[in-house]
């Protein structure tokens, strides 16, 4: 196994394990509760004792990357393990929810939560879930300054908040027809930015570093959220629905404004016309929708959109003082992530 995938899959290894003692304190094994949390993280809940995984789950991408930035900037990564448990509950948490009121009956595969145990107690579980990231961030005191685990506190508050928000504008969006690019810049920025955002700063503030590096840390990984969304955005009008491990196609069915549609809408040629056709709505397929988009060339338009900001992280991230070998183990998950189709 090469040294990057043998270290990712030993932080994978370490935040599952602090999460399955997490979501412990929710009651017992086999409670409800415990049960509809560790099936949203990716466990078997009829393996018994134990953190079993299941196949093709979760990457933990940003609870790896807090690692990674953390063991770049300090040559170790262990004692920030419980800052890492607390982005993926968070992240969970918001998953859940975003579920219920995107009506998804399908994540990463599988039913979605609300689907299996209505929508009531999958709110339920999702607060839950929240509550286990402070409980989390507490495990940090005995190797952190208390006054670094109150800044987290506060800085992942804040970040909830932005999270809030750009759930919010996702549904208002929903039903406005002239939402213009920046307007979607500042909607990722702040439903999926912000959380890899986190992250980085979060592991900036235990390795104790400057303002001045916080800042940045902070902007890279905000940039590295929006390209991951952009990305994401076309995966779900061009990927195949296995391989996705959810229905496709379903953000355009929706009418939400993700960059492909913006882009096609803003060429005002073939896209544009099926979208503002009522007629023709009801019969659009997810392949219609590709043709339309490819027949007016937007790739491209988006490809350089996507390379710009990939330049923009690496410029950030020039400016920071990193640790070999992390240095290098933390690019190459970098530049896996920031690769661009």
């Amino acid at each position: 196994m090469p040294k990057t995938a043998a270290s990712l899959a030993q932080m994978r290894k370490a935040i599952d394990q602090t999460l399955w003692v997490l979501t412990s304190r929710l009651g017992e094994n086999q409670s409800q509760l415990s049960q509809m949390t560790r099936y949203h993280l990716g466990y078997d809940n009829n393996a018994g004792a134990g953190y079993k995984s299941t196949d093709s789950w979760s990457k933990r991408t940003r609870p790896i990357l807090l690692l990674l930035v953390y063991a770049a900037l300090v040559s170790e990564w262990v004692p920030a393990i419980p800052a890492a448990a607390a982005i993926e509950c968070v992240h969970s948490f918001s998953l859940i929810h975003d579920d219920i009121q995107d009506e998804s009956p399908i994540r990463r595969g599988r039913p979605a939560v609300w689907n299996v145990w209505g929508v009531h107690r999958a709110i339920n579980a999702g607060d839950a879930l929240f509550a286990l990231a402070f409980e989390s961030l507490n495990l940090l005191r005995s190797d952190f300054p208390a006054e670094s685990v109150l800044d987290i506190y506060e800085t992942l508050s804040m970040t909830c908040i932005s999270l809030s928000n750009g759930q919010q504008l996702d549904m208002e969006y929903e039903q406005i027809d002239d939402v213009t690019l920046s307007q979607y810049f500042k909607l990722i920025e702040l439903k999926t930015g912000t959380l890899f955002g986190l992250s980085f700063e979060i592991s900036a503030i235990l390795a104790g570093c400057s303002p001045e590096k916080r800042l940045i840390l902070r902007k890279a990984g905000r940039k590295l959220g929006v390209l991951f969304q952009i990305q994401d955005d076309f995966r779900d009008l061009f990927e195949v629905e296995r391989n996705l491990g959810k229905p496709t196609g379903q953000d355009a069915l929706r009418r939400k404004k993700t960059l492909p549609v913006l882009l096609g809408l803003k060429a005002q040629k073939h896209f544009y016309s099926l979208w503002n056709s009522e007629a023709l709505q009801s019969e659009m397929t997810q392949s219609d929708w590709q043709i339309a988009l490819m027949e007016d060339d937007i790739l491209e338009e988006s490809l350089s959109i996507q390379r710009n900001l990939q330049t923009e992280i690496l410029q950030y991230l020039e400016h920071v003082e990193w640790n070999e070998p992390w240095k290098s183990e933390l690019f190459q998950c970098l530049y896996r992530l920031m690769e661009i189709h």
